[in-house]
């Protein structure tokens, strides 16, 4: 194939990564929030664009790919 471009996958930023393995650990957006000291329609507004950006439907699916992919244990 000629000018076969291949795929490559986005890489999670260091905050992303740190995002989710709070998420990881059971606790809820909300909880997330509170402990970046963001306010809780933004960082609903972000994890939306997040699972967007790994074409997850919701934040299991998100966990769960991070998990997978070795970003976070």
């Amino acid at each position: 194939m000629e000018n076969a471009e291949t795929y490559t996958p986005p890489s999670p930023s260091e905050e992303e990564v740190k995002w989710v393995r709070l998420l990881a650990t059971g606790e809820k957006a909300k909880g997330v929030a509170e402990k970046l000291g963001l306010n809780k329609n933004t960082f609903a507004y972000k994890l939306q664009l997040l699972r967007a950006k790994f074409n997850c439907k919701n934040t299991t699916q998100l966990v769960s790919y991070f998990i997978t992919n070795k970003y976070i244990d």
